[in-house]
């Protein structure tokens, strides 16, 4: 299964989340999409030599991020998404609506 990742979440984002993602994918061979600012994570990832390797699914901010995506679940707050063959996980110190 494919991971869909906020990008956007975290007071340093889109680095930290980008870094993380990427150390996800070297140390634990998981399938990641970033969704975000699509211009700023690709510059990301080809710094760091990724761009094959994490999907990035366009998304300017929260609200379009939730036009795409309808809500699937609410569990422990943390907000579930499907997003094509992926599940957008939201944490629950994310900025988003609720």
């Amino acid at each position: 299964m494919r991971i869909a990742v906020d990008a956007l979440g975290g007071d340093h984002a889109p680095g930290e989340i980008v870094t993380g993602a990427i150390a996800a994918v070297r140390e634990r061979g998981l399938e990641l999409s970033l969704v975000g600012p699509e211009n700023k994570l690709r510059v990301l990832l080809r710094q760091a030599g990724m761009s094959a390797a994490i999907e990035i699914v366009p998304a300017l901010n929260w609200s379009e991020m939730v036009r795409q995506m309808p809500l699937l679940q609410r569990a422990a707050q943390v907000h579930l998404w499907p997003l094509g063959s992926s599940l957008l996980v939201a944490s629950p110190m994310s900025r988003g609506p609720p």
